[in-house]
């Protein structure tokens, strides 16, 4: 890199571009080549004080970032501090001391969500990192001459040295809905730095490494099922409890599911030990579906009985003219958005604001930290414990209203898992090259040109290697936590509460539950036929038991699919414009065939109002994006 100096007009235009994601403080940093900004959101008692981006008038050492530490305690002990003032010590004073003291080592003794960088001038380094499951969101570019990072890709864009030039393989991948990477972007130079990863940049290079992964290996064993669910109350309740740290009224997420009212439940027995509250909960209601589809999406009975026993003061959202075609600002979008129900998190953002609560507790990801524990069906099937094999799928497909099969549970966990990945992904590549319907592709809506440019069947194959877990324990749940899936949606989430003075916090995204869930035996997941065990058993006497024993979950998908019905011709119009770039991609007569299908039937095809709403939202963002490429010209 080359000796530029940063300018204060370059730190105060990122200022303003990303002040929107802290409404109480801004300031900057500027020595020569280096410059730090930050935009300060007080959501903990600690960051009242805190100062970002911080110079330690001792070391030299320069820090900003983006960050809640989950166990200050140990830290605090670990790095001698003393604890006569501890609310005096911000969160990203402790990530700074620790990297004092143990150097690039110092990410994987943080718990919590974080992403941070820290200018060290004796190495001439720049060192970031971002959290285990990438709840904060690192951007960055880098050339021969300049490195720029940002929470968001629109600051980076702000320099004149970064090109707007859009990554067509990205693009592609989107529509198909394919997670083949971590590190990518809509953009071609603009990366993302992967969750659980660090970053060296110093003049000669850019270094970036693992620093934590979860560990499928391991596995616990106690004598009960009670000393199980004891032990997940334990660490359930810290998961919770260190997440309630707010200079606001603590809100939560609930729909009256497993997760959400466990969360809802717990945090408010704290919060009354703590002799604050109430919690406050927020709840969606969709009131204007046809009767005929309401009963899916009604969760009211379990909501009201999740808030009469947490004693919470809640909130209803009420949802009858809002959808996700709506109301919708494309212009705030780094990238496009492929989940439809992001509109449902703008409105219940808006209403925890205007309650003045700045952080909301939601119970994203619990299905996959507490496993439904489908891998036992794996276990049981691969061993050849076919007897009980059958009697777990039959109770399994009894208490969710499943057709059961024998045949099919033979082959799906027994027959199929036992066969080597090879000899499987060789019958598929024979059976794809009979096909010449393009609707057997991976893409059939592509254009011709643009899907036979690209071998599926090697992204395929690349898919399936990463995903193969057959007959390898605790890999699915694994393959889980560190899918890009995970840490896009993080993002996704991110970008659309960002826009609020809101900060989401996951208890079931914290690092110590998650690896005991996945450390727990099969039989503590999944037993007669009933999923999620060790959480059910840990919140007997918590949850209302019409919660605890609930095996079903709402569908979401009418309310959705109604308002997109009403909505979407306006947008299929534009996107039927012969200038549209959408429209190029696609095969002939693909747009106006698919939403006649859809029209038929509104309420059955899901899967075509996915894509559909996929395609506008591509759209609209590449409109976006082309303007500010011809403003920028023209300037």
């Amino acid at each position: 890199m080359d000796k530029r100096q940063v300018l204060s007009e370059e730190l105060t235009t990122l200022i303003n571009t990303l002040s929107h994601r802290g409404v109480d403080r801004s300031a900057c940093f500027l020595a020569g080549q280096v410059g730090f900004t930050h935009c300060m959101l007080h959501t903990t008692q600690e960051s009242i004080s805190e100062r970002l981006p911080y110079a330690d008038p001792l070391s030299g050492h320069v820090i900003t970032a983006d960050a809640r530490l989950d166990n200050r305690e140990d830290l605090l002990d670990e790095l001698d501090i003393p604890y006569s003032t501890p609310d005096l010590i911000s969160d990203s004073q402790l990530i700074l001391a620790a990297y004092k003291k143990w150097g690039q080592k110092c990410a994987c003794k943080l718990i919590g969500d974080f992403a941070f960088a820290i200018w060290d001038p004796y190495e001439q380094q720049l060192f970031c990192a971002r959290d285990h499951m990438g709840v904060k969101p690192f951007y960055y570019f880098h050339s021969d001459n300049l490195f720029i990072f940002g929470s968001e890709i629109k600051a980076i864009l702000q320099s004149r040295e970064v090109a707007q030039d859009l990554n067509e393989e990205r693009i592609l991948d989107y529509l198909v809905f394919y997670h083949s990477d971590n590190s990518s972007t809509f953009f071609k130079k603009i990366y993302r730095l992967p969750a659980r990863h660090t970053l060296r940049v110093n003049p000669h290079s850019i270094r970036i490494e693992p620093y934590w992964d979860f560990s499928p290996a391991r596995e616990i064993h106690f004598r009960r099922d009670e000393d199980y669910a004891d032990a997940f109350r334990e660490y359930f309740d810290k998961a919770v409890a260190c997440r309630l740290r707010s200079v606001s009224p603590v809100g939560a997420f609930l729909s009256g599911g497993l997760d959400s009212s466990s969360i809802a439940c717990v945090a408010s027995m704290q919060l009354k030990k703590m002799g604050v509250g109430p919690l406050i909960t927020f709840s969606e209601i969709f009131d204007s579906l046809p009767d005929h589809v309401s009963s899916k999406v009604d969760e009211r009975l379990f909501m009201d009985a999740a808030i009469q026993q947490c004693g919470s003061e809640a909130h209803f959202v009420h949802f009858n003219e809002h959808g996700p075609l709506r109301n919708v600002d494309y212009r705030c979008f780094d990238e496009p958005m492929p989940y439809f129900n992001g509109y449902l998190l703008d409105e219940t953002c808006g209403a925890a604001q205007n309650r003045g609560v700045r952080v909301l507790l939601d119970g994203t990801d619990g299905d996959t930290t507490v496993s439904h524990g489908y891998e036992r069906l794996y276990d049981l099937g691969t061993r050849y414990q076919l007897s009980t094999l059958m009697s777990e799928a039959k109770k399994l497909c009894l208490l969710n209203d499943l057709p059961f099969s024998r045949k099919k549970i033979l082959w799906k966990y027994s027959i199929r898992p036992s066969i080597p990945d090879i000899f499987i992904r060789l019958w598929k590549k024979i059976v794809q090259s009979r096909k010449n319907d393009p609707n057997h592709t991976l893409a059939g809506f592509l254009a011709p040109d643009i899907a036979g440019s690209i071998d599926w069947n090697a992204r395929e194959t690349l898919l399936e290697q990463k995903e193969s877990y057959f007959r390898k324990g605790r890999l699915p749940q694994y393959r889980s936590f560190v899918s890009p899936f995970q840490q896009y949606t993080m993002e996704f989430l991110d970008t659309r509460s960002s826009r609020y003075p809101v900060e989401i916090r996951y208890p079931f995204w914290d690092r110590r539950l998650m690896e005991f869930c996945l450390a727990l035996p099969f039989e503590q997941k999944m037993r007669n036929g009933l999923t999620r065990l060790v959480l059910r058993n840990a919140m007997k006497g918590i949850l209302p038991q019409v919660i605890e024993h609930r095996t079903s979950k709402a569908d979401l998908s009418p309310q959705f699919l109604m308002d997109f019905e009403r909505t979407a011709a306006h947008f299929l119009n534009q996107l039927l414009d012969s200038n549209s770039e959408i429209q190029k991609l696609l095969r002939p007569g693909y747009l106006d065939q698919s939403w006649l299908d859809f029209k038929r039937h509104p309420y059955g095809r899901g899967d075509i109002a996915m894509n559909l709403y996929m395609l506008i939202s591509l759209d609209a963002w590449l409109r976006k994006i082309r303007k500010n490429e011809d403003c920028s010209k023209n300037n």
